[in-house]
């Protein structure tokens, strides 16, 4: 939250040229414009204006789709409304769908439903996605079981946040990714060590290497289905 696509000029330079890549800004980061003044910006929204993203730039499914932050519960809504169109899921350092409802829970304000509560003076685009983060949580929460076949890659950082209460908040952090990877047929759970947030800029090389093995993985899964296809008898 806060960046344009900007922020992973370093990942895509680290991927393979035989790998198609398509990057954009969310409205109102980057070269983007804002669009409609919507008060509340969720995932469901999200995963309209990335639909129509794609279709108007003709790239076309499968696609293996990357999230950092709280563009990992885009991602994820994304996938449970298209999931013949998805391929495989990284998500880089991403929001846990039961994130504010555990930091609820457990009384920590650091990283509750207070906190999402942003200043009336930050830019309209940013208090649109935090006014609707709550609502896409939910939602993705309530959608989890549509995409638990999907091949996952989840990777965290590991650096404790700072501040009151960031350790405990950053603890709760870590042990929701891990429930979240853990209910993934599929998956796998890196620890970036000595990253924070940021882990795509930190360490580049480690989320391209694992965007790669998603990728070759379902080439050689397609590879294979065309081949059994053609042996089998006319």
């Amino acid at each position: 939250m806060g960046d344009g696509l900007e922020v992973w000029n370093d990942l895509i330079n680290q991927l393979s040229p035989d790998i198609a890549c398509f990057a954009y800004s969310r409205p109102g980061y980057g070269e983007s414009e804002n669009g409609a003044g919507s008060t509340s910006r969720s995932s469901e929204q999200a995963t309209a204006l990335l639909h129509d993203l794609f279709r108007a730039a003709h790239v076309d499914p499968p696609y293996v789709l990357v999230g950092h932050s709280l563009g990992g519960l885009y991602i994820a809504h994304y996938a449970s409304e298209f999931p013949g169109e998805v391929s495989g899921l990284v998500f880089v350092d991403g929001r846990p769908p039961g994130f504010r409802e555990s930091c609820d829970a457990r009384g920590i304000q650091f990283c509750g439903s207070y906190a999402i509560d942003p200043p009336s003076n930050w830019p309209t685009h940013i208090v649109a996605e935090l006014s609707g983060m709550m609502a896409s949580e939910d939602a993705v929460a309530t959608r989890v079981a549509r995409i638990v076949g999907i091949p996952a890659v989840i990777i965290t950082s590991t650096r404790v946040w700072p501040g009151e209460n960031g350790d405990e908040g950053f603890a709760l952090w870590l042990e929701q990714q891990e429930a979240f990877a853990s209910g993934f047929r599929f998956h796998r759970f890196i620890r970036s060590e000595g990253t924070g947030h940021y882990v795509h800029r930190e360490q580049p090389t480690l989320v391209a290497r694992e965007i790669e093995a998603l990728v070759r993985s379902d080439r050689s899964a397609s590879h294979d289905a065309t081949m059994h296809d053609a042996t089998k008898p006319a």
